[in-house]
């Protein structure tokens, strides 16, 4: 091709128009295989253009024009026909590997679509392919700019099971045949790049669920069945063995059969929870396999009953692309999923709804002990994930008090994986786009990943994604007087992103209510992730305690991430004025009575100036205690230091009565009438020129 222009091109104006002729649409300047205008420029900008297919437009040595010009070319010192090996665009000729001169008409002669361009060091990325046949892109990442599959297969797989590689389509994408993701192979397409609604074909993805007949995994669909909608029924297939997809058979009754082949799913658990409010269990929308869908909304499933740990399945259809929206109006909840043949960074996907939810991500955890449908006796729990990192569901769970969960949330979140959003205070609308799609592998068991984990029930390794490596990371545990765990992430965020008040998407919201836990304070709110700003070693971070049976607690320190030295963290009582280190193997621990404690307990990293306390010896010759036939305090101290206040303080922290030396003869023996308290426990609280004493007592009566 020659051609002409009266205006200069951008580069990217340049690449759009390689591997492809162009043509006028309506007066825009159109490419013939990618049909969308090219850039912004118009039929007119092309003053001559010289198409040179020999059948049309050359005649008796003349190029014949097909621009505006109308000029015609002369052909000069040209007397044979030349082979038109041209890749306008590359055609595939036979079966075989993407980078295969073979694969590819005059493959021997041109350079191979996505090779090394001139400088020998940059992949070109603005190919435009068309195959006809079975064409496999294996083990290698592949970026083109338009991909238009006639007919057959396109595959992209890794040599490595269960492993795979990305497609990155810049453009365009149209599937008349068949386009397979194998593995963990995805298709990423950029923004503003379309898939073809004309295409009659379908993509196949697999993933993988529990078999466990009474777990549920939160699903959602990477096709449609139609433009906007899917069925669970038409898009999910037995993918036992990969290669041959089979359409699932449903059953009503309460148990899949995973012995059937295909294997036979119960449609007793599909239900979808749109846009209703927070915790209304009532609300769930029962479906069945034929239920429409619209994408980007999430369903549940429970498990096949297969022998293995987990089932593989094939979601088959055309592949959602572009923006994917649903709405969620104020006080409501939301069960969605991540929409795309590709993982999604969920940090895009919070930063995107910053107008619209609260911005952390809940996912459901069934846990792999769980063995009955009855809801009282479910194991399971919400692990949660915002900008300050991921955190496990509860232990033992919301329901039975029974389990023990394995996962913690990642960065990116897997093709198929449903989780739950919460509306901010005006609602509004969640959105899913391209530029939220990236291509990282999901964890496999037994190996590694790169921030990816799908929340199902078997146990899978997992790593931060080197981004997450500046955040400084504490994880706490809260075991309750029965023995449940609540874990609690405190993140160090540099930058200035968050601060300790409420910040959106760096503090999470505790959702669940329990009859014994703990949160951390923020705003009076509770939280059981909070993001605050760089490490402070001078910084205090108050929890809430809230029991309704008396026992022992327990704060325990379960990890340090991503700190270049040790700290010292330490349990602040503010009412004993004590600091009690923790670390990995040593616990703060201590008996409450059934009641909600507020500013009292706090984590913090250093201990308060100790110049003023009072030193052990002072301390083993003071004597404070409550006379229970008198109703009387009782303080002896020694000579050598005064009594300037005494306080009672309620096991809640609340002062409740007080003396100072002005009012109360206070020597160094002395008593001090109490009228009109109730039995419980209490703080003698001694405040002396030298420091403070305090002291538990219990009242009777």
């Amino acid at each position: 091709e020659l051609r002409i222009w009266n205006k200069a091109l951008t580069e990217n104006e340049i690449r759009a128009m390689m591997n492809q002729e162009v043509e006028d649409d309506a007066g825009a300047l159109s490419g013939s295989v990618v049909p969308l205008q090219v850039g912004s420029l118009d039929w007119v900008d092309l003053y001559g253009y010289y198409q040179m297919n020999q059948a049309t437009d050359i005649l008796a040595g003349e190029l014949l024009s097909n621009g505006n010009s109308g000029i015609n070319g002369t052909l000069r010192n040209m007397v044979t026909d030349q082979a038109e090996s041209a890749p306008l665009p590359y055609l595939s000729t036979l079966n075989g590997l993407f980078f295969n001169t073979n694969t590819w008409l005059y493959g021997n002669v041109q350079q191979l679509p996505n090779n090394m361009s001139i400088d020998g060091t940059t992949s070109i990325d603005w190919n435009i392919v068309r195959t006809s046949h079975n064409v496999i892109a294996r083990d290698n990442n592949i970026v083109l700019y338009g991909l238009d599959i006639v007919i057959n297969e396109f595959t992209v797989e890794n040599s490595i099971a269960l492993d795979g590689q990305s497609l990155r389509l810049t453009k365009y994408l149209k599937v008349d045949g068949v386009l397979d993701l194998v593995g963990e192979s995805q298709l990423i397409q950029d923004t503003g790049s379309i898939v073809d609604n004309l295409s009659t074909g379908v993509l196949e993805r697999d993933q993988q669920g529990t078999t466990n007949l009474y777990n549920y995994n939160y699903w959602t669909s990477p096709v449609n069945s139609s433009t906007n909608t899917f069925s669970v029924g038409g898009v999910l297939h037995d993918g036992t063995t990969a290669t041959n997809p089979q359409s699932v058979l449903w059953t009503a009754s309460h148990d899949a059969l995973g012995t059937t082949n295909p294997i036979t799913i119960s449609s007793r658990w599909l239900y979808s929870f749109e846009n209703y409010p927070i915790d209304s269990y009532a609300d769930w929308r029962v479906l069945n396999e034929a239920s429409a869908l619209n994408v980007g909304l999430g369903f549940t499933m429970k498990g096949s009953g297969a022998s293995t740990s987990d089932q593989n399945y094939v979601f088959i259809g055309k592949p959602n692309n572009g923006d994917i929206t649903t709405p969620i109006v104020a006080g409501n909840q939301a069960l969605v999923g991540n929409p795309y043949p590709s993982a999604i960074d969920a940090h895009e996907f919070i930063d995107d709804n910053s107008s619209s939810i609260l911005g952390t991500l809940y996912f459901w955890e069934h846990y792999v002990s769980n063995n009955t449908h009855v809801l009282s006796a479910y194991e399971g729990g919400y692990a949660s994930y915002n900008l300050s990192g991921g955190l496990a569901a509860v232990s033992p769970p919301l329901v039975s008090g029974l389990g023990t969960p394995s996962k913690i949330p990642e960065r990116y979140v897997p093709v198929s994986q449903g989780f739950f959003v919460e509306s901010n205070t005006s609602g509004g609308t969640i959105l899913f786009e391209n530029d939220q799609r990236i291509f990282v592998k999901e964890a496999v068991t037994g190996g590694a990943n790169d921030g990816s984990v799908f929340i199902r029930s078997s146990h899978e390794d997992y790593r931060d994604a080197p981004e997450a490596q500046l955040i400084k990371r504490i994880r706490l545990n809260f075991k309750t007087p029965e023995g449940a765990i609540r874990p609690l992430l405190l993140a160090f965020v540099p930058g200035d992103r968050a601060t300790d008040s409420i910040d959106y998407g760096y503090d999470a919201i505790n959702t669940e209510t329990f009859p014994n836990d703990m949160s951390w304070m923020i705003e009076d709110t509770k939280h059981v992730i909070q993001g605050v700003g760089e490490f402070d070693a001078d910084k205090r971070y108050p929890l809430g305690v809230f029991l309704n049976t008396s026992g022992t607690i327990e704060i325990a320190l379960q990890e340090l991430e991503n700190f270049e030295n040790d700290i010292h963290v330490f349990v602040y009582d503010a009412l004993l004025d004590v600091y009690t280190t923790i670390d990995t193997e040593l616990n703060f621990t201590t008996s409450l009575e059934a009641d909600d404690y507020l500013n009292r307990f706090f984590i913090t990293f250093s201990e308060e100036d100790t110049s003023l306390s009072v030193d052990d010896e002072i301390i083993q010759q003071t004597q404070i205690s409550y006379l229970q036939d008198t109703n009387e305090i009782y303080i002896r101290t020694p000579y050598t230091i005064n009594v300037q206040h005494v306080y009672l303080i309620n096991i809640l922290g609340q002062s409740l009565k007080a003396w100072n030396a002005t009012n109360t003869p206070m020597r160094h023996e002395f008593t001090i009438p109490v009228k009109n308290v109730s039995e419980g426990a209490y703080i003698i609280k001694v405040e002396t020129d030298s420091g403070t004493i305090n002291k538990k007592v219990i009242v009777t009566y």
